[in-house]
């Protein structure tokens, strides 16, 4: 629930949804549909990715 609320209070913030209500189907329908966990995938890899800028302080 709190992943949906926060979902949906980005949507609503961004434009891309014109209600709480509408931010909320939106977000529940990526989570369910996997688009979600495929973007959360794609985050993860391109992260990864360019992991090498990052300097580790020793």
């Amino acid at each position: 629930d709190v992943v949906l609320l926060n979902a949906a209070a980005a949507l609503r913030v961004a434009g891309l949804a014109g209600t709480w209500s509408d931010g909320l189907r939106l977000a529940a329908s990526a989570v369910d549909g996997g688009a979600a966990a495929d973007l959360l995938d794609r985050w993860a890899h391109a992260s990864w990715q360019r992991a090498d800028l990052v300097e580790v302080p020793a």
